[in-house]
């Protein structure tokens, strides 16, 4: 098969997507924003053949729904902002629904901002696969109805360094299990008691951490205190 490569540092703006990666034989896709990058559309990267992806985005990757939505898996490395339109069908910064097993990695030092939508309006949200999400220093996750919607049955793992921001609510309610290291600011509910939830979560709160409120489930969840604020 053949791989794709978009490098871009000017503007790309499309009246339905930015960028549409179709498959056609394609085994990998990158797509490289830099600086001086802009993408616009419906959304800024649109990957709904399964295409493997890979996001280095140091621009701006603006949607009317999502900033990035995919059905491949993704590794996003992201230092500026990925965000929305705001409008009122606004759902995603980022939306990942990848098959079982796949591994999704999200690395951010930037912006991943979802918008006002009601059930996707979240910065990253995932239906499907694994993921890991690095916020570190100077990232920021937000969304107009929450921060992470995490409803997969596979795992999460988040890590908030230390000057690290996930503001809003955490719709934690897939079957996956969910590790959580809280270094800096969880500045929402983490709500994993809807239905019978019965995934694991575990928690650790860092000594430089803090955490609004958080409401466990049903599964043998575990909290670890190391003196951060509550």
């Amino acid at each position: 098969g053949q791989t794709a490569t978009i490098i871009n540092s000017g503007g790309i703006s499309g009246a339905i997507e930015g960028i549409e990666l179709i498959g056609a034989g394609t085994t990998a896709a990158f797509v490289t924003n830099t600086e001086s990058g802009y993408v616009a559309g419906q959304h800024a990267i649109l990957n709904t053949d399964g295409i493997p992806l890979s996001v280095t985005n140091a621009g701006t990757l603006s949607g009317e729904v999502d900033g990035i939505f995919t059905t491949g898996v993704i590794n996003l490395n992201n230092s500026r902002i990925i965000g929305t339109a705001g409008l009122a069908g606004s759902a995603a910064g980022v939306y990942m629904n990848t098959a079982a097993g796949t591994n999704n990695i999200i690395s951010t030092t930037g912006i991943i901002a979802g918008g006002p939508h009601a059930i996707y309006g979240y910065g990253v949200s995932i239906d499907g696969g694994n993921l890991t999400l690095n916020v570190q220093s100077g990232g920021v996750v937000n969304g107009g109805t929450g921060s992470l919607r995490l409803n997969s049955a596979g795992t999460a793992a988040v890590t908030i360094a230390s000057g690290g921001l996930v503001t809003g609510y955490v719709q934690a309610s897939g079957t996956g299990a969910r590790t959580f290291i809280i270094n800096g600011a969880l500045g929402g509910n983490y709500d994993a008691g809807a239905g019978a939830n019965t995934a694991v979560d575990t928690i650790t709160l860092g000594a430089t951490g803090t955490v609004l409120n958080m409401t466990l489930g049903l599964g043998n969840d575990q909290f670890t205190y190391q003196g951060g604020g509550i």
